[in-house]
């Protein structure tokens, strides 16, 4: 049991699955009445966060509370659950804006910048360019992004030559045992 006045908070790292996919689930009305036990709740989307509330809807039978209370005022916002859990949306990774204005500061196209930037000399003039950025990190699918990729050329190979991935993968959790193998 948790303190008397301790709020407990829940982020889900990943994505919430739709009702449909979180219906196969045997466990999925103890799961989530043990995420309903925190005092707020977050999700990356509000797909996500609106995943959550449609399978609390369908195996609990709470609806969410949309609107002005705890606070809540935007998309992805709302309370669920017998003791009103904040259940909101926030995004995290590049701020997609912030990029593309800093990039209008520099002179010239942004994708042609960065293709310089890259090595990326007049030959790859109006090709493609995927620029994939992810922590190096088993959990990140970097393996499944790159036989995506080569799959992708195999079912298009008019794309080969026209299409470049660059992959950066940062170094994350280096001190840990497990990740230094």
């Amino acid at each position: 049991a948790a303190e008397p006045g301790m709020r407990v908070g829940w982020f889900c790292h990943v994505p919430f699955p739709p009702e449909p996919l979180w219906r196969r689930l045997p466990s999925r009305r103890q799961l989530l009445e043990a995420v309903l036990a925190a005092d707020t709740i977050g999700f990356h989307t509000s797909e996500y966060a609106d995943n959550f509330a449609a399978a609390c809807g369908r195996h609990l039978g709470y609806s969410p509370v949309r609107g002005k209370e705890k606070g809540e005022s935007s998309s992805g916002r709302f309370t669920i659950g017998p003791h009103g859990a904040g259940v909101f949306a926030h995004p995290i990774g590049l701020d997609l804006e912030r990029f593309e204005k800093a990039m209008l500061g520099v002179a010239g196209d942004p994708t042609e910048r960065v293709k310089q930037w890259l090595g990326l000399g007049p030959d790859r003039q109006g090709k493609k360019l995927l620029l994939a950025v992810d922590r190096l990190d088993e959990v990140k699918g970097i393996p499944a992004k790159l036989t995506a990729f080569e799959a992708f050329l195999e079912r298009h190979p008019n794309q080969v030559g026209n299409v470049l991935l660059v992959q950066v993968a940062v170094p994350t959790r280096q001190e840990m045992p497990r990740y230094q193998a």
